[in-house]
């Protein structure tokens, strides 16, 4: 300040005076009463989403705490052949137990409950997580995938064991805050009483230097239709795994042709190419025989729909009938600058945000039947 300003700082209600006494011997002096009053406290808000397969769900509003959601909480949601009972903080198979009058005091997840006149159940999970090395610190999106499509609920409750911290997005996608190196079990589970399950293991590195020296790479092997796989194989930086190459998957059917790199425009891995850095691969299939049942339908899922730059999520896809003979899908962005989409398996994509904007992506059946879905 300067010699004739100060600046108060008001700590605490009440009435003061401030005294300003001359320093050249005059004895003058001034004063003043300045009055402090308490703040108009900030109400503190959360958050209630709202999980439904609906139409425009999920759904999310802001309510103060110790206050009832009251007209905020939709109550007129509508499903062919069911009856909307209500909303429930546990799972869409209820119990009814959040109302437009219940007291909000932290951020809520609620699910639609339905009664259903001819309920089909879940009869499997496919599940998948946004990427494969995992660093402390990141976020990773799971997805599950729920066979058969119009299964009445597809809710679908995720664990990770040891504990991580999960998030719903929808009642098929989950965000993991990765928080700690390990090894951990991520665990997809059906709401319907159908007892349908599905489990995957993933590693989390140390953010640091990662668990393998700086010198070597991992290379992470899928195959669709084999039990043996996922497997993870290092190697020194600039070195082919040469014979320790996994023995070529088995799937009933099917002939098995190549290791397509993930990301690698279509490049094939071998015993003979040299790895230098971080790589995964899928195996590709040949169908033996005629396809006869071929796609009718996709539907396709994403982890997130709504992306940060650089970062990744999961796209699957649902095929009707399920059993066609081959479900191979190519998938494409329809705006690569923004969104860069990397095939990871017969019917799984890696989306990465590369720039802002919004983009489309496609997946196409590759059993001739012309079926395609964005």
């Amino acid at each position: 300040m300067t010699d004739t300003t100060a600046r108060a700082y008001a700590k605490e209600a009440g009435t003061f005076k401030i005294t300003a006494r001359a320093n050249d011997g005059s004895g003058k002096y001034g004063e003043i009463t300045i009055k402090v009053v308490p703040k108009n406290p900030v109400p503190t808000m959360h958050t209630v989403t709202m999980m439904s397969d609906a139409v425009g769900y999920p759904k999310t509003v802001v309510v103060e705490d110790g206050k009832a959601i009251g007209d905020k909480l939709d109550m007129d949601l509508t499903k062919p052949n069911a009856v909307f009972k209500g909303w429930s903080r546990n799972t869409a198979a209820g119990p009814v137990d959040f109302t437009r009058d219940t007291l909000v005091y932290a951020n809520t997840i609620v699910y639609a409950v339905f009664d259903y006149q001819n309920p089909k159940m879940v009869e499997s999970i496919d599940l998948q997580l946004s990427r494969t090395n995992i660093n402390a610190g990141d976020y990773v999106d799971a997805l599950a995938l729920v066979n058969p499509v119009d299964a009445s609920n597809k809710d679908i409750r995720f664990t990770v064991t040891p504990s991580l911290n999960v998030e719903k997005t929808s009642l098929t996608t989950a965000r993991i805050y990765a928080a700690r190196e390990g090894r951990y079990t991520l665990r997809a589970e059906s709401t319907d009483g159908s007892n349908v399950f599905k489990q995957v293991v993933f590693e989390v590195n140390d953010s640091g230097t990662g668990p393998i020296p700086s010198t070597h790479a991992k290379v992470v092997f899928n195959a669709d239709g084999d039990n043996n796989f996922p497997r993870v194989l290092t190697v020194k930086k600039g070195e082919a795994l040469g014979g320790r190459m996994p023995a070529d998957p088995v799937r009933q059917g099917f002939r098995f042709k190549e290791w397509r790199i993930v990301g690698g425009a279509g490049a094939t891995l071998t015993k003979d190419t040299r790895i230098d850095q971080d790589t995964e691969v899928y195996a590709r299939y040949i169908k033996e025989g005629l396809i006869s049942k071929k796609i009718k339908n996709i539907t396709l899922l994403a982890g997130s729909t709504l992306l940060e730059l650089n970062d990744q999520t999961a796209i699957g896809a649902l095929i009707d009938p399920e059993d066609a003979d081959y479900k191979d899908l190519t998938f494409t962005s329809l705006n690569p600058s923004v969104l860069k989409v990397d095939k990871t398996g017969e019917i799984a994509a890696r989306a990465t945000a590369k720039k802002r904007g919004s983009a489309v992506v496609r997946a196409e059946a590759n059993d001739g039947s012309g079926v395609a879905a964005r």
